[in-house]
């Protein structure tokens, strides 16, 4: 694939009808009829996510930022955060469901994304020999939490055995000095894919985090395994047997045993209370709806009922603001627009007032303001990233 010398110039524009045929891994792509093929299956990307796949795939293991996004897909068009972000939403799905995880997209925060993968042009008359790009070395020790097994023995279940992993690698991130790779890379790995070279190959970690999750009424047993990526050895592990109520106390327990692991600092949380098991069940089951669900009254309902049954739950307090003020920009209004945005600062503020680490509240009040207002916009998401650094 071909792209320009000078990047000072901006990115070569993506004309899909022009772009060559590449591999990632084992998984074809074929920019000029928007296919993706692997082992004998195919899958149709949208126009624009394929154009994105292709300007990330220009450059392997490189980072492109956002306005690199925009010069080569959107042809330098004014858009909103939004339209990237569901864009990158998109890809990162097809590659989990259609490639068979042989590329990731990663998030390089306040900079860009970058393709993680296994590049190779496709010869026209013989199968290609596949070259892996492996990432550099991490500078220090950098972190993969995995979703853990749901071994409830009910499928069904599987909204909580993620959401416990979730809310596990948040809290590691929140409260150390580990660098996190994002839920939307680690969690595409699950089953045998879970294999630690496989994991280090992909997302250039030194280490992941994996385990189990079984729950049986109020009680939930959570077992954590460290391991080291390079040599494959298990640092530390432990099993929890825990009430429900004390999941808080639980995650800082398994952030502060990795942080012990790998000699890093540790901060706890400020304030770890129990909660409501009902409460914390329905913020799951709100946290786990799919792309779409995020503007849903089924949402906004299950949220309200958490915070309803635990007042003081600051996480559903920022979820449910990040919920209405999704409701209020998708125009489904069940209110005036003034009522609305009214739920939305409350919301927001009891989230803060409770735990002012919450960078969901602010960025939720950022999408508050007109497109127009960019300086009071971003002075909110910097309060956000200053209080959640690694969100």
């Amino acid at each position: 694939m071909n792209s320009r010398p000078d990047d000072q110039q901006g990115p070569e524009p993506v004309i899909l009808a022009q772009a060559e045929t590449f591999r990632l891994g084992r998984t074809v792509v074929t920019p000029a009829t928007l296919q993706l093929e692997r082992d004998g299956r195919a899958a149709t990307l949208e126009p624009k996510v394929m154009q994105v796949l292709v300007l990330l795939a220009r450059r392997p293991g490189q980072v492109t930022t956002r306005d690199d996004l925009v010069a080569g897909c959107w042809g330098g068009r004014f858009i909103g955060e939004d339209a990237i972000h569901r864009t990158i939403a998109k890809l990162r799905q097809a590659a989990a469901q259609h490639a068979g995880g042989d590329f990731a997209i990663e998030t390089i925060p306040r900079v860009g994304y970058r393709l993680v993968a296994s590049l190779a042009p496709q010869a026209a008359e013989a199968e290609p020999t596949v070259a892996t790009t492996a990432p550099a070395p991490p500078r220090r020790p950098a972190l993969a939490v995995l979703a853990f097994d749901n071994l409830s023995g009910d499928p069904d279940m599987d909204y909580f055995s993620d959401g416990m992993s979730e809310e596990i690698l948040q809290t590691v991130s929140r409260n150390t000095a580990l660098s996190v790779i994002a839920r939307a890379s680690s969690f595409q790995f699950r089953g045998a894919a879970k294999a630690a070279a496989q994991v280090a190959a992909r997302l250039g970690v030194s280490h992941l985090l994996d385990g189990s999750v079984r729950r049986s009424g109020q009680r939930v047993r959570i077992f954590a395994e460290l391991v080291d990526c390079a040599t494959e050895t298990r640092l530390w592990s432990e099993r929890y047997d825990r009430e429900l109520g004390d999941v808080f106390a639980l995650q800082d327990e398994i952030a502060a045993a990795v942080a012990a692991a790998l000699s890093v600092a540790f901060t706890p949380s400020q304030a770890v209370t129990p909660i409501d098991p009902a409460a914390f069940d329905l913020y799951l089951r709100a946290r786990s709806a799919g792309v779409g669900w995020e503007a849903s009254p089924e949402r906004i309902a299950l949220l309200e009922s958490a915070v309803a049954r635990a007042p003081d739950f600051a996480a559903a307090w920022a979820a449910l603001s990040n919920a209405r003020v999704s409701q209020l920009r998708h125009g489904v209004r069940s209110a005036g627009f003034a009522v609305l945005k009214a739920q939305v600062v409350e919301a927001a503020d009891r989230a803060l007032a409770l735990s002012p680490s919450s960078g969901v509240a602010y960025a939720s009040l950022s999408r508050l303001k007109p497109w127009a207002f960019y300086g009071q916009r971003e002075a909110l998401l910097q309060q956000a990233l200053a209080v959640a650094p690694d969100d």
